[in-house]
């Protein structure tokens, strides 16, 4: 769009201005709702990864103190506690708006016993209508996040 000459003055029709505000309403509308889903696939992403260093740290604890460790979820505020010979170690939370949606951990709690090794299970989290899966490994304790679909 080159603009109208009108004497020395040069400017830009009222047509391709509201062509250019039309387009860029276009694009702004395509773009916004993706932003949001990144947004709170990041915040998911974030807590994932939280859950997997802490859970992993329980591991480490009770290998470095030759001691049974313990990480426990609690699903009406969203937080965890690590505890030790009945000693609480860490506590955390989730970030805010991600919640625990189910677990398969027997009363919530993830159990290391002094070599390291887990009674297993699986937790999943939610944020909106994206969900992750956190798995312990029985035996091994590998922890694997999935991205999970209801």
């Amino acid at each position: 769009m080159g603009g109208v000459v009108v004497g020395n003055q040069k400017g830009y029709t009222l047509i391709e201005v509201m062509a250019t505000i039309v387009i860029l309403l276009a694009l702004t509308l395509v773009i916004l709702p993706n932003i949001n889903g990144t947004a709170s696939y990041i915040k998911l992403k974030a807590s994932a990864r939280t859950l997997v260093n802490e859970i992993r740290y329980t591991q480490q604890l009770a290998i470095a103190n030759k001691a049974p460790a313990t990480i426990t979820f609690n699903k009406l505020d969203g937080t965890f506690k690590i505890t030790q010979l009945l000693k609480n170690v860490k506590l955390g939370s989730l970030i805010e708006g991600v919640e625990f949606d189910t677990m398969s951990f027997k009363d919530n709690a993830c159990i290391f016993s002094s070599d390291g090794s887990p009674n297993g299970g699986s937790i999943y989290i939610r944020f909106k209508d994206k969900y992750f899966t956190i798995t312990v490994r029985p035996v091994t304790g590998r922890v694997v996040v999935y991205d999970y679909k209801k």
